[in-house]
């Protein structure tokens, strides 16, 4: 059985106790990586890439991303995909992973500050990521890699992409948690929507500022006020 929120008494700066809320009760709050817990790659970081590849920034850019997909769900190699992306036999790789790597390394800190503060109070955390093996296992060993969840969804070792329905019942069974008690937080639309569809409670991340005025009024117990 999931664990109740009877557990979690401390009070908010507004007086309200953690755990609150009756109408839409969350005791699973599931994360996603790029563009929420870690900040979207940039641009600057792809143009650097395609120093090494003779392509122009946007073609670059658009080649990237038309593999990543496949790549994310472990479809293709770590070698296949660079050979794809660049058109070369024999790719840069080393080059390429390290600025890949560190363009997908930039935590945001108050999400960070913000999840830890929610399962110190008893909330059980997931990490629901499209993300490939090679990568997820190279972010890992990092020193930036988020070490207190409870769940790790990772699209490459499930060989399923978000927004499959797949990958949200699998965060279900694994966690064994109510998709009614589940909230999820990603960057895109047919992300949220998919979860939501699955009957997961899900909001798109527009930023911390916006994330925290949607909880006020929709999960006031997940709220957490930036200081």
């Amino acid at each position: 059985m999931p664990p109740t929120r009877r557990s979690i008494r401390s009070k908010r700066a507004d007086g309200t106790e953690w755990g609150s809320d009756v109408k839409k009760p969350v005791t699973l709050l599931a994360l996603d990586y790029g563009g929420v817990v870690a900040r979207f790659i940039e641009d600057e970081v792809l143009a650097a890439m395609s120093r090494h590849t003779g392509f122009d920034p946007p073609t670059f850019t658009e080649r990237y991303w038309a593999y990543r997909s496949d790549f994310d769900r472990d479809h293709h190699t770590l070698l296949e995909y660079w050979r794809l992306v660049t058109g070369m036999e024999n790719p840069p790789i080393d080059a390429l992973v390290s600025l890949d790597l560190a363009g997908w390394s930039r935590i945001d800190p108050a999400i960070i500050r913000w999840a830890k503060a929610l399962k110190e109070q008893g909330l059980k955390l997931a990490l629901l990521s499209n993300m490939a093996t090679p990568t997820y296992e190279a972010l890992r060993k990092g020193g930036h890699w988020p070490t207190f969840f409870d769940h790790y969804i990772i699209s490459g070792i499930l060989k399923v992409n978000k927004p499959d329905r797949a990958i949200y019942e699998h965060l279900i069974a694994v966690s064994d948690t109510k998709p009614s008690e589940i909230l999820f937080i990603d960057d895109l639309e047919h992300n949220v929507t998919a979860a939501q569809a699955a009957g997961i409670h899900a909001i798109r991340y527009r930023g911390f500022d916006d994330l925290n005025h949607i909880l006020q009024s929709e999960h006031p117990s997940l709220w957490y006020p930036r200081s």
